[in-house]
């Protein structure tokens, strides 16, 4: 069982501007990651679709 379970996200914003190109990530329950990438890389993008804040442009995430 996945704690978080995100397959083929992808998020585009308006003009454009693409934040996710087909993300994969799945997280055992009891697990720790980190996420680490420059500025503009789409950490806080993934994170926000995660926590449901925003809609991916499409794919699935799932928690628990």
């Amino acid at each position: 069982m996945f704690a978080i379970e995100a397959r083929d996200l992808v998020k585009v914003y308006s003009g454009n501007v693409g934040a996710l190109n087909s993300v994969d990530l799945r997280v055992e329950k009891g697990a720790l990651h980190v996420i680490l990438g420059p500025n503009g890389a789409g950490k806080t993008s993934l994170l926000r679709i995660i926590n449901t804040q925003i809609k991916p442009t499409s794919g699935l995430a799932k928690v628990f």
